[in-house]
């Protein structure tokens, strides 16, 4: 009778081992996929990051060259030797309405890659079950992409 006890206990042990070991299987495969996804929002983000610098160089060196149109045509709106002049003159501060805007929309689209960058990173972590991340994330969009508004509008300059 022990012995068909401990044979009864040793195969049970064993079905519960062969089942921790699929479970093992499925969590190392679940593992995996959960890597794959993160790696793909790094390099989201990564590329996200990439655009923001490069449009930020752009708009800063149109911003030197403006400030430089300024100041060569006098800037402040004084009496000034003109170099494009053969004398003196009152110059007048020259308005860049055109450029004001370009850069401001340069702006505006490099915080928008940022938030669309934000949604799909939400959706990684929404596939992962990880809810307050795609709370927080999302709520983070939205807040960036009221921004973008504000820069095209003319804020934050």
């Amino acid at each position: 009778r022990k012995f068909g006890e401990l044979e009864s206990k040793l195969e049970t042990a064993l079905r519960e081992c062969r089942s921790a070991g699929i479970t093992i299987d499925n969590l190392e495969a679940k593992c995996a996929v959960l890597a794959a996804d993160n790696e793909k929002a790094m390099k989201a983000m990564r590329q996200a990051d990439a655009a923001v610098k490069l449009a930020h160089e752009k708009f800063s060196a149109l911003a030197v060259e403006n400030a430089g149109l300024k100041e060569a045509c006098g800037g402040d709106g004084s009496y000034r030797d003109c170099p494009a002049c053969a004398h003196s003159e009152y110059i007048e501060a020259p308005e860049t309405p055109v450029t004001d805007a370009f850069l401001a929309e340069v702006r505006a689209q490099g915080v928008e890659m940022y938030a669309d960058n934000l949604d799909n990173v939400a959706e990684d972590a929404e596939r992962g079950g990880f809810d307050y991340a795609v709370k927080f994330l999302r709520s983070e969009a939205s807040s960036v992409r009221l921004f973008a508004d504000q820069l095209r509008k003319g804020g934050n300059q």
